[in-house]
């Protein structure tokens, strides 16, 4: 299983990807969304950034 998959498999990532396929949001729109922090919202989108 690749990383990005196995990121997924954390549910509050896969709430955050799933909120972001349904259209683009701010990170303060996903913290509203979701309850939290900035801090917690970059920690869990990290793993699925496409990163080159």
């Amino acid at each position: 299983m690749t990383t990005k998959l196995r990121a997924l498999g954390d549910e509050t990532r896969l709430t955050l990807m799933l909120l972001i396929a349904e259209r683009p949001r701010t990170v303060k729109e996903l913290q509203e969304a979701t309850g939290l922090s900035q801090t917690l919202v970059s920690h869990h989108l990290a793993p699925c950034a496409n990163r080159s």
